[in-house]
């Protein structure tokens, strides 16, 4: 078991968890959040709930035990969608999600890159007096690596890393009557 990068969906893997990064708002609206928010809705809902307890912290990692027997969890890598992650945040919650594999005997894991594309958007930035993510997402990567390849060995965990290179087809604009004619 070790650590590996595929160049594929966190969903095309065959694993006992699937990793979100997660903000502490309860919002799941755009990327690999709003995936899971459609798959999970159940995991969701509940996400939700803990958020407005303000049961979930920045550098927390959530879990969620579905029917199914798989395992979600959520880096809490922002205080809300409309901040970016910072490298703290990262980080914490890396080491918080060593802990829940541990406590529950995960043995197999595919996660996105935390950080990565909406760990850098939002519209209120960076936020003070915390690092943000790199922007090159190689740095960004090794940061990562540091962080879990030697863990993953140690303790026999398949902990897969997903980065697919393509990017999605955008939905096409629903079709009204209005822009069915248009030019």
């Amino acid at each position: 078991m070790s650590f590996q990068i595929l160049n594929k969906s966190i969903f095309d893997t065959d694993v006992d968890a699937y990793v979100n990064t997660i903000n502490t708002t309860g919002v799941m609206g755009a990327g690999i959040a709003l995936e899971f928010k459609k798959r999970y809705p159940l995991m969701f809902s509940e996400y939700k709930q803990k958020c407005h307890l303000k049961e979930i912290k920045p550098g927390d990692c959530y879990v969620f035990k579905g029917d199914d027997g798989i395992y979600l969890l959520g880096l809490a890598v922002k205080n809300d969608w409309r901040n970016w992650s910072t490298v703290e945040w990262i980080d914490q919650s890396i080491k918080s999600m060593k802990l829940v594999i541990l406590e529950n005997d995960i043995k197999s894991i595919s996660m996105p890159l935390p950080g990565g594309k909406n760990g850098r958007r939002g519209p209120y930035g960076p936020i003070p007096n915390y690092t943000p993510p790199p922007e090159d997402n190689k740095e960004l990567i090794r940061f990562i690596e540091k962080q879990l390849s030697e863990f993953a060995s140690k303790f026999e965990i398949q902990l897969n890393l997903c980065i697919p290179s393509e990017t999605p087809i955008k939905k096409l604009e629903k079709l009204t009557m209005d822009n069915f004619f248009t030019v």
